[in-house]
């Protein structure tokens, strides 16, 4: 897969990652996260509209499309996937608090490099 897709290849950077067509329209946490650490969303897919990521406390949307990439701690922000129309693709990858300090800039740089609209919330 990583020579058709190389910027897929993350090198180790996270522990697990989820993959998941469409969002979650439930206001919701990611319990299990390290609370230092981050989720990296990555929003694919071409054709789709809306999907929007809204965050509670903050009282903020982000507008999302094919390549948009969304970095938050997702275990301390309320948040939820906004209506969508069409299919899209979330890649949701997480990461350590070890991790995120180490390569957080490297993150959002090979991200910007590959492309991808880098949102930090």
């Amino acid at each position: 897969m990583f020579p058709k897709r190389p910027s897929l290849n993350f090198f180790g950077l996270f522990q697990s990652v989820g993959i998941k067509e469409g969002g979650s329209q439930v206001w919701h946490l990611d319990w299990c996260d390290d609370p230092k650490g981050y989720a990296i969303v990555i929003c694919l897919g071409p054709g789709w509209t809306g999907a929007h990521v809204e965050i509670l406390q903050l009282g903020k949307t982000v507008p999302t499309r094919n390549g948009t990439v969304i970095i938050l701690p997702a275990c301390k922000l309320v948040h939820r996937c906004g209506e969508l129309t069409g299919k899209r693709l979330a890649i949701t990858c997480f990461t350590c608090a070890n991790l995120a300090s180490d390569a957080f800039k490297f993150i959002q740089q090979a991200f910007a490099e590959a492309g991808f609209d880098v949102v930090v919330v």
